[in-house]
């Protein structure tokens, strides 16, 4: 289940796993842009890149992608500075995204 807002930010959502019998909602991915002072950070940190050129910009994962067992494994994420898209990937183990193809 993924839980989202509506209006401005609203593409940024987090995902959750809801079990219906026990009404327990569990976070299993959070994304960057879900809260306001994460989103600031982001904004700052996206200034700070284009003012700065060695100062490497933000991304922020639009699209999940699950494996069999439901771990996020896959994500495409976008930056706002070059407006590029990334497609990432990362292994079982791993808990940082690597880049496969921008």
């Amino acid at each position: 289940v993924s839980t989202a807002e509506i209006g401005p930010f609203s593409l940024f959502w987090d995902v959750s796993r809801i079990n219906i019998d026990t009404k327990e909602c569990v976070l299993v991915q959070q994304n960057v842009m879900s809260s306001s002072a994460s989103r600031w950070q982001f904004i700052l940190k996206t200034g700070l890149a284009l003012l700065c050129s060695w100062f490497d910009p933000p991304t922020a994962p639009l699209q999940w992608f699950p494996d069999d067992e439901m771990q996020f494994r896959g994500c495409i994420q976008i930056d706002l500075v070059t407006l590029g898209i990334s497609f990432c990937a990362r292994g079982r183990k791993e808990q940082n995204f690597k880049t496969l193809h921008s």
